[in-house]
């Protein structure tokens, strides 16, 4: 994955000297990290002033805000000004959280979606090897299943033939597909990112590559049947136990219907022996709500990967009947040497329908 210094704007505040004598104030340095993402082709810059831009071009909107780092571990972000399609009022607020110089999904103005980027990267010189989660996914089908929901793998790119080999799994963990796209995702990189037009049964590609080993692939429709669909892609970071795993994380889980109606829910999560009991959590007092949101178990590697790990979603909202259904994880141990573990799971609701997305994004504590 894939590598480029953080991006850094440096701004001098320079005192006039006087004529007393008195030695001027050594300057004041400003640093700034920027995140790209996909979706609507966005990027966020934060400042070390707590002050952040957000950009999506495809609708020119451009908002200025404050960025401040909770006590919680989220990020809240307070709209200051906003221009173009759709923009936010001033005084509008979000929410996300930040993995520094690694990733920062967040919250969508107009829409409960999860919005993830990573730290802006260069294209990549030698071959890659990742696993690959679907994190979301848009379908204008109201009545067929979508086979994406819960489908993981693991890719790689072979820089010297310039092929690109895929493994498939189902969200049960059997193996269903390997193939080779038709186009080399490293040849057709420019300034960090890639994309490609109406490839492999209509669908323009896009993917943001990181410094530090995150990667999104972005794939949109071109023949209608599919929207979009975002894949979030880390490490490829193998784990001999899932006990290694255990300790307490934040994130979010993404829950939807292929159409309109997804859930963006923060929570605190612990886990204990590959068992996930998440709870929601007010994003800035940090206190969770009493019953469980929602539970996986994760079981061992999938035979022949490193790091992507199948299991079972057994609890989801009260409300809904739950009928365990299978879910992927690709795991990244001390994502961009942070100290922090990046675990991004995708799979289905068991709430018996098998047309409904279950995903969660989460980092460790």
């Amino acid at each position: 994955m894939i590598f480029r210094p953080i991006v850094i704007g440096v701004t001098l505040a320079l005192a006039g000297c006087g004529g007393s004598g008195n030695s001027s104030p050594p300057p004041t340095q400003s640093t700034s990290k920027t995140y790209n993402g996909a979706g609507s082709k966005w990027e966020l810059t934060l400042n070390s002033d707590n002050t952040c831009t957000l950009t999506e071009s495809d609708s020119n909107l451009f908002i200025d805000a404050t960025c401040e780092n909770l006590s919680t571990g989220f990020l809240q972000i307070t709209v200051t000004s906003a221009t173009g399609n759709n923009a936010p009022a001033i005084g509008s607020v979000t929410y996300g959280f930040e993995l520094s110089g690694y990733m920062l999904p967040f919250v969508s103005f107009s829409e409960d979606k999860l919005l993830p980027t990573i730290i802006s990267g260069n294209c990549p010189t030698g071959d890659l090897k990742h696993n690959f989660i679907v994190s979301y996914a848009k379908s204008n089908s109201a009545t067929s299943d979508f086979d994406g929901w819960g489908t993981f793998g693991y890719w790689e790119s072979n820089r010297t033939n310039n092929t690109l080999t895929v493994k498939v799994y189902d969200r049960n963990g059997n193996l269903t597909n390997t193939f080779t796209p038709t186009f080399d995702i490293g040849a057709a990189c420019s300034n960090g990112s890639f994309f490609q037009a109406d490839q492999d049964g209509g669908e323009d590609t896009t993917a943001y590559f990181s410094e530090s080993g995150g990667l999104i692939w972005h794939q949109e429709s071109t023949t209608d049947q599919r929207i979009e669909n975002d894949f979030m892609i880390p490490y490829d970071d193998g784990i001999s136990s899932v006990s290694q795993l255990d300790g307490n994380y934040i994130g979010y889980t993404i829950s939807g219907n292929g159409q309109t109606n997804y859930t963006s829910t923060p929570v605190n999560v612990s886990v204990s022996n590959g068992v996930f009991t998440l709870k929601k959590v007010n994003l800035v007092t940090g206190v969770t709500a009493g019953s469980t949101h929602s539970s996986f178990t994760l079981n061992a590697e999938i035979s022949g990967t490193r790091g992507l790990l199948q299991g079972l979603v057994t609890e989801y909202d009260e409300t809904v009947a739950n009928n365990n259904e299978g879910i992927g994880c690709a795991i990244d141990l001390n994502a961009g040497n942070s100290g922090k573990d990046v675990i991004i799971c995708g799979g289905m609701l068991p709430d018996g329908t098998k047309k409904n997305l279950y995903s969660a994004i989460l980092v460790s504590k």
